[in-house]
């Protein structure tokens, strides 16, 4: 499992249902800085869901993830660039 960061811009935001343990799962539309969009989703369980809502979006993040086997984005850790 390869890990990429990059900074990337949020573009939109979407909450997914929460965990068995109440923690919030989110669906992030991003954008790098050469215009490509990324299409990922938080980590069950992961911290890194706390660090975005909707005051989120046009803010740049340090955004550390990875691809699944089925070319999914999983995001697991996000820091305010």
């Amino acid at each position: 499992m390869n890990k990429y960061i990059k900074i990337l811009s949020i573009e939109d935001i979407d909450y997914l249902h929460n965990s068995i343990y109440g923690n919030p799962k989110i669906k992030i539309l991003m954008q790098d800085e050469n215009g490509e969009y990324l299409q990922g989703k938080t980590a069950t369980d992961a911290a890194c869901a706390y660090i975005f809502g909707y005051s989120s979006i046009g803010r740049k993040y340090e955004i550390e993830y990875h691809y699944t086997r089925n070319n999914n984005i999983i995001i697991t850790r996000a820091k305010e660039a």
